[in-house]
């Protein structure tokens, strides 16, 4: 349809909006010729037939809205896990606070090899760019698939190459020292002490990252068979993030939440066959589980987790970095003729590559 205001000629579609899914009118100046409105019309209807999206300023949305919709409807729980959405929205949140205010058909590769420069300069990791860029594609790619776009403009940009990490696998002979001294604090220092050997074994023995060391519980071992069966992982998220309460485990406090979630993908659920002395240690642990739910009695929390303190609350996922932290620097310390050992920067089976695991 062709209309006319104040001498200028229009060209009026109707097409649906996909963030709305309401018919709307998109209005789209010719100029003061009608001949050239019509050209346009048949040309516009063409392209409508052909599948693109006839875009107008008034209805494409800005980044902020965009990506405050994507993030509703295609990341949070239970679309995808909660550990994701909580990981996506604060990426997510730098990319509004920095480029909200522009409309999706506005933003070009050169601006965002801009930003990525930006975020470089402010101190932000090569890891961080890199994830920055994989969801920002991610979100735009599915602005293309609800006719936001008719391209996504971060095809035809690169993120920074990846940095290759320096090798933090240990040799043998520090892991077992490690391993050792460890132990041997335990005997001195008791309880959360025997927790601190238990992250090692399972971390550098068993491969297990932090995440499934915390959220282990004892339906998971199996000393028969000396399997252990990984199928959750406890993590902590912002209390906003909570989406649901049919988690098996949750422990709320003022600003977060410890959750206790499924393993990310199904290839990450399996069993591992534990080594001999891995299951003696467990039978240990689970025997002063045992005595702790004796000796506490109503005031016991009986979660069955594995990596609990004295009254069965499980430890919180970041106390394991920090706690082996202390015992590498410990480590370290009293060891001054040694090579130093480095510090764990990520998980505890950072240290594993020295050691098979049974899948």
């Amino acid at each position: 349809m062709i209309s006319k205001k104040k001498e200028i000629y229009y060209v009026v579609i109707t097409q649906k909006d996909p963030l709305t899914n309401t018919w709307k009118k998109k209005w789209i100046r010719s100029g003061t010729s009608k001949r050239e409105a019509e050209k346009l019309e048949r040309k516009l209807l063409n392209e409508k037939d052909e599948g693109v999206v006839i875009l107008t300023g008034r209805g494409i949305p800005t980044l902020l809205d965009f990506l405050t919709r994507w993030l509703d409807t295609c990341i949070k729980p239970p679309a995808r896990k909660v550990a994701t959405y909580t990981n996506y929205r604060a990426i997510c949140k730098r990319v509004i606070n920095d480029l909200g205010v522009h409309k999706l058909d506005k933003i070009t590769p050169l601006m965002i090899v801009t930003y990525y420069k930006e975020l470089s300069g402010r101190g932000l990791s090569n890891t961080t760019v890199r994830l920055t860029h994989r969801i920002l594609k991610a979100a735009l790619d599915q602005a293309v698939k609800w006719q936001l776009l008719n391209r996504n403009p971060l095809i035809d940009v690169d993120p920074p190459a990846p940095i290759k990490p320096k090798n933090e696998a240990l040799t043998t002979t520090d892991a077992l020292a490690l391993i050792e001294y460890a132990t041997k604090q335990s005997k001195q220092s008791g309880y959360t002490r025997n927790k601190v050997s238990c992250i090692l074994l399972l971390g550098i023995f068993c491969g297990l990252r932090r995440g499934e060391i915390a959220g282990l519980r004892w339906q998971d071992v199996d000393f028969t068979e000396s399997t252990l069966h990984i199928r959750h992982s406890l993590l902590r998220i912002p209390i906003s993030d909570l989406a649901r309460l049919d988690y098996p485990y949750i422990k709320r406090s003022t600003n977060s939440t410890l959750v206790l979630d499924t393993v990310k993908t199904e290839a990450s659920e399996n069993s591992i066959i534990v080594p001999q002395h891995v299951t003696s240690f467990l039978r240990h642990v689970k025997r002063q589980y045992d005595t702790n739910r004796m000796r506490f009695g109503p005031h016991f929390h009986n979660t069955q987790f594995v990596m609990a303190n004295e009254i069965g609350d499980p430890y919180d996922p970041n106390w394991y970095r920090k706690t082996l932290h202390k015992l590498i620097q410990s480590y370290n310390d009293s060891h001054p003729e040694s090579s130093p050992i480095p510090l764990i920067r990520s998980r505890p089976s950072a240290y594993s590559s020295h050691y098979p695991t049974g899948k």
